[in-house]
């Protein structure tokens, strides 16, 4: 098992063709850009940490996903499954497809952007499935959502935090018969 790192200032790596990266291999895109046509399964952590990452009409399923630079463009379907997404810097636009994941976590002071355009953010858990307790240098566009599902009775905790008015966000709690936090 060795670790996948994508490390290429200046250039473009494409996913062309259905690919797999197991679980217990933690994939790494340090620099340039990376596009993903085909679906990607990469089960092992995800970290970002530069450049552009573009889900075009592609399911991009992940393990825990980190962000904390660089810009997720959901172009189409979107990504697939991530498990924790943890949005500690860059930015998330969703152009045309919904960002699917288990628990979302965008709570830091460092400079961020949402920008949901009509797509919208759907977290599927239990416990904590959305936290932005911490809203500072946050900046939200868009008319989407957080749609939040729970098909079970364990109680859920969402975190909104305090959003200006201008970058409010709308959040949808769709099914689940539990105590909301």
């Amino acid at each position: 098992d060795r670790p996948v790192t994508v490390n290429k200032t200046g250039g473009l790596i494409t996913v062309a063709d259905v690919s797999n990266i197991g679980s217990t291999r933690a994939f790494t895109l340090t620099a340039g850009n990376m596009t993903v046509n085909a679906a990607l399964t990469a089960l092992g952590a995800f970290t970002f940490t530069a450049g552009n990452l573009s889900a075009n009409s592609a399911v991009l399923t992940t393990g825990a996903f980190t962000h904390t630079a660089g810009t997720l463009i959901t172009n189409g379907t979107g990504t697939g499954n991530t498990q924790a997404y943890t949005q500690n810097g860059g930015n998330i636009i969703l152009t045309g497809g919904d960002l699917v994941t288990t628990t979302f976590t965008s709570s830091t002071s460092t400079a961020r952007t949402i920008q949901f355009g009509t797509s919208n953010i759907n977290a599927t858990s239990t416990g904590t499935v959305v936290n932005m307790a911490t809203t500072a240098n946050c900046t939200v566009t868009g008319t989407g959502n957080i749609n939040i599902t729970n098909n079970g009775s364990t109680a859920i905790t969402v975190t909104p935090g305090a959003l200006a008015e201008a970058n409010s966000i709308n959040y949808n709690v769709i099914a689940g018969n539990y105590p909301l936090t």
